[in-house]
C-alpha cells in the first residue's frame, strides 16, 4: 500500500478571484461526480473539511489506459472506504511541498534556464509568504530577477493563492 498525493496550484488568481473561482472548480468536479459535494472529515486538516471522492472520481485520477486494472481489483471498493481520502482547498499564498527530498533543479520564467537552488530561493519565498514585495528571485545564469511564484519548480512544491 503506498499514499499519493496531487496538487494543483494556481499563483496568479488574484485575491477577490479566489472565492468564485474555488467555487467554479467544486461546482464543477460535483457536476461530473468527481467529487461528493457536500464537505466531510476526509482530509488530513483538523481545521477544515474536504470533498470525498465521488463515483467517477477515477476518470480524474487514473490514465484511461490504467482504469481496467484498477477496477479489477476493486481499488473504488477500497479508496471510497480509507478515512483520508479527498479533495482539499486552500485560499490565500500557499507554498505546498509533496517532494521526497528530490530537489533537482528550478527553471527561471524568463530566460528558461535550469537553476540550483540557492539560499535567495527561501527569502523570496518568505517574502512572497509575508507578502512584504521582496519575492523576486534572481536567474543564476543570466542573473534576471522574476517574481517567486512565476518559477518552475521540478521537486514537486508549488506556489498559490488557489491550491486543490
Amino acid at each position: 500500500m503506498s499514499d499519493q498525493s496531487f496538487v494543483i496550484a494556481f499563483p496568479y488568481i488574484s485575491a477577490t478571484e479566489l472565492l468564485q473561482a474555488s467555487e467554479t472548480i467544486i461546482s464543477y468536479l460535483n457536476e461530473r461526480y468527481i467529487i461528493f459535494d457536500q464537505p466531510s472529515h476526509c482530509v488530513l486538516s483538523q481545521e477544515k473539511l474536504g470533498y470525498g471522492p465521488g463515483e467517477k472520481f477515477l476518470e480524474a485520477t487514473i490514465l484511461e489506459e490504467e482504469r481496467a486494472d484498477v477496477i479489477n481489483c476493486n481499488f473504488i471498493e477500497f479508496s471510497s472506504k480509507l478515512q483520508v481520502n479527498g479533495l482539499e482547498v486552500f485560499m490565500d499564498r500557499q507554498c505546498v511541498v509533496t517532494a521526497s527530498g528530490d530537489w533537482q533543479f528550478m527553471q527561471c520564467p524568463s530566460c528558461l534556464e535550469q537553476c540550483s537552488y540557492s539560499d535567495g530561493l527561501s527569502i523570496s519565498l518568505d517574502n512572497w509568504l509575508a507578502r512584504t514585495g521582496c519575492e523576486m528571485l534572481a536567474c543564476e545564469v543570466y542573473y534576471v530577477p522574476s517574481p517567486v511564484h512565476h518559477w518552475s519548480f521540478y521537486n514537486d512544491m508549488v506556489l498559490g493563492n488557489l491550491i486543490l
